[in-house]
C-alpha cells in the first residue's frame, strides 16, 4: 500500500512533467506553424490566392490552440497550489444571463482548519455540471482555502482544452496538405 507522502510526491512529479510538456508544446507548435506558413507563402507552385488561403488555414487555428493551452495552463496551476482535500457540498448554482446565454456558477461549501468556507467557482458553464445538494471532491490551497479546484469541473475544462488544442493542431496540418487534397480532387473530378 502506498503512503500518502509517496502518493503526493508521485503527483508532484507527474505535474512537473506535464508542465514541461505544456511549455514545449506551447512554444514549438506555434513556431512550427509560423515556419510552415512561410514555406507555404514562398511555394511558387501555388497561385497567390491558394498560398494566402493555405497560410491563413495554418495561422488562424493558432488562436484556438492558444486558448486551449491557456485553459490547460490554468488547470495545471490550480492542481499545483490546491493540494489539500475536502468533501464539499454544492449549495447553489447561480444563474447569470449574459447576452441571452445562460451561465451557471456553482457555489461550494467545505470545512478546512475548523472553518467553514463558501466559495463560488470563478468559471461558469452553459449547463449544470453539478447539482445542488450534491457532495463533490474539492482540493484547496491550505494557506488560502479560497483558492480551490473541483475535479469534476476540471474534467469539463480539460475536454474543452483538448478540443481547442485539437482544432489548433489538425487544421494547420490540413493547410499543409491542401495542395495534395486539391490535386486528388482534381484527379477524381477530372
Amino acid at each position: 500500500m502506498e503512503t500518502a507522502d509517496a502518493k503526493k510526491m508521485r503527483n508532484i512529479t507527474k505535474l512537473k512533467h506535464a508542465q514541461k510538456v505544456w511549455r514545449f508544446c506551447a512554444i514549438i507548435w506555434p513556431l512550427l506553424c509560423v515556419f510552415f506558413s512561410g514555406v507555404v507563402l514562398c511555394d511558387s507552385a501555388r497561385n497567390v490566392d491558394e498560398r494566402i488561403a493555405d497560410a491563413f488555414f495554418i495561422i488562424i487555428p493558432l488562436i484556438f490552440f492558444t486558448i486551449g493551452m491557456s485553459v490547460r495552463h490554468r488547470l495545471m496551476k490550480e492542481q499545483a497550489y490546491a493540494t489539500a482535500f475536502a468533501n464539499a457540498v454544492v449549495v447553489s448554482n447561480e444563474l447569470i444571463i449574459r447576452s441571452g446565454k445562460r451561465i451557471f456558477f456553482p457555489e461550494f461549501e467545505f470545512q478546512a482548519n475548523e472553518t467553514i468556507y463558501r466559495v463560488r467557482h470563478p468559471i461558469g458553464c452553459s449547463y449544470r455540471i453539478v447539482s445542488e445538494g450534491k457532495s463533490v471532491d474539492l482540493y484547496y490551497n491550505p494557506n488560502h482555502p479560497e483558492q480551490f479546484y473541483v475535479p469534476v469541473m476540471q474534467k469539463h475544462d480539460n475536454r474543452v482544452s483538448l478540443l481547442l488544442c485539437g482544432i489548433g493542431v489538425v487544421y494547420p496540418i490540413i493547410g499543409l496538405t491542401a495542395p495534395l487534397i486539391r490535386a486528388a480532387l482534381l484527379v477524381l473530378n477530372g
